[in-house]
């Protein structure tokens, strides 16, 4: 037969292909569904009401990677490494999560209201927010699952979940409810997918859960440089709405939130294949050396090139794009939209570096290079927002990205390596190897 038809019963086999076939299709169904009843939502709420949420959801956002505890690529990991104790990594890695999370809704309700003590609305939308930090826990579940390269179920379940919670926008859309119900929403999802993974591992009858202390403070000794480095992501990936806002106002926060919205909807393709190549390019590690960059830089040239397709064509069809999904109000945003369009593909590359550092042992450097991150984005958006606002904002966030994906690891000599890999990635250097991923 054909080398052809080999290749092409190869992929069709292929559990890394099915299982982000899967991932991809997930993403997919929910980036149509969040297109069409966020759209819907934001020209409802108008820019106003819109940037309030998004505001809010920044202040949510710190509170993510601390009770994420930076155990994504920690866990994934060990289940690869250490399937015995599959069920006490589940446990421990979800009682630690709950506890981290309890006191991070705690905190960041606090926050807000004290920033905004004349604002009952914003305190409320802050507790109705948080609630979803609190069911996030269960995402050790979903670690699992990718380990297995069994996807399809979690992905099945965030279908059901991403419909429900369209399902209540579109009736408070009917019912012409207030901003608070909208807030609900964010957390609705969350809440879906929480109790269906519970229920999905207790049906299949997974692991057997237990809690180690020993088995956690080895997982905190592995992910802390991971909750500083999420951090630091946050506050470069977030800031911005919180000084868009203080400098400029509830409505220039939404209309910066709504060209973000935009310029993040590729993101389901490359976080599929990140998570799908994490297990597999992990395990290559072990096995054979050549293998495990090959694959590495191979997925640096799809999420690479893959960016640089998406950013020629919104940067040409930017105002279109925004009158045809937001409407008037919101052309405002297309400055922003067509500056930050770029800012993806080196954020999607910082994501897969994640792997090559755990591969590498070298996660006390995260830290170091997204500190530089946060550094750079908080003085530029302190300079720029007031001299050219969310254009300025956006200047500060695709510099950001590039310095923390490409400069910053060339000030560590652990870290230079990589810049080398991800520039024969992107070059299309690992095309000498034939093969596919």
């Amino acid at each position: 037969m054909s080398k052809g038809y080999h290749f092409f019963q190869s992929w069709r086999n292929s559990k890394f292909v099915w299982n982000t076939s899967w991932m991809v299709a997930e993403r997919l169904y929910q980036m149509a569904v969040s297109l069409i009843v966020g759209l819907l939502t934001a020209r409802y709420l108008g820019p106003e009401n819109y940037g309030i949420i998004n505001y809010v959801a920044a202040f949510i956002s710190f509170g993510t990677p601390l009770c994420g505890l930076g155990l994504e690529g920690v866990l994934v990991k060990r289940y690869v490494d250490e399937p015995q104790k599959a069920g006490k990594l589940v446990g421990t890695a979800m009682a630690m999560e709950f506890g981290a999370s309890v006191l991070t809704s705690l905190v960041i309700v606090s926050i807000v209201a004290v920033s905004n003590a004349g604002s009952k609305v914003k305190i409320i939308i802050a507790i109705l927010e948080s609630v979803q930090l609190l069911f996030r826990s269960t995402e050790a579940i979903e670690f699992w699952y990718q380990s297995q390269l069994k996807s399809k179920y979690t992905s099945i379940i965030k279908m059901i979940a991403y419909t429900v919670m369209s399902v209540y926008r579109i009736f408070l859309l009917v019912a012409g409810k207030s901003v608070e119900w909208f807030a609900f929403s964010i957390s609705l999802d969350m809440i879906v997918i929480g109790i269906l993974y519970l229920s999905l591992y207790w049906r299949q009858k997974g692991p057997k859960l237990g809690i180690s202390f020993s088995l956690g403070k080895l997982l905190l000794g592995d992910s802390y440089h991971f909750i500083l480095s999420g951090l630091m992501v946050v506050i470069y990936s977030q800031m911005d709405k919180i000084m868009i806002q203080a400098m400029l106002g509830d409505e220039q926060t939404g209309l910066y939130s709504a060209a973000y919205t935009i310029c993040s909807l590729w993101f389901f393709i490359p976080g599929a294949l990140i998570s799908s190549a994490r297990p597999l390019i992990m395990k290559a590690k072990t096995v054979n050396q050549e293998t495990y960059l090959y694959k590495l830089k191979q997925l640096y040239a799809g999420i690479f090139w893959m960016g640089v397709l998406v950013g020629v064509v919104v940067t040409i069809f930017g105002k279109f794009i925004i009158l045809l999904l937001y409407g008037r109000d919101y052309m405002g945003a297309c400055g922003a939209l067509v500056i930050g369009i770029w800012y993806g593909i080196f954020a999607q590359l910082g994501t897969a570096r994640g792997i090559w550092i755990l591969s590498e042992h070298k996660n006390k450097y995260v830290k170091y290079c997204l500190m530089w991150g946060a550094i750079v984005n908080v003085i530029l958006n302190y300079v720029l927002i007031p001299v050219w606002g969310i254009n300025g904002a956006s200047l500060a966030t695709l510099t950001t990205q590039f310095v923390t994906c490409v400069v910053a690891p060339l000030f560590y000599k652990g870290t230079r390596e990589h810049t080398l890999l991800l520039w024969q990635g992107i070059s299309l250097q690992w095309r000498k190897r034939k093969g596919v991923l």
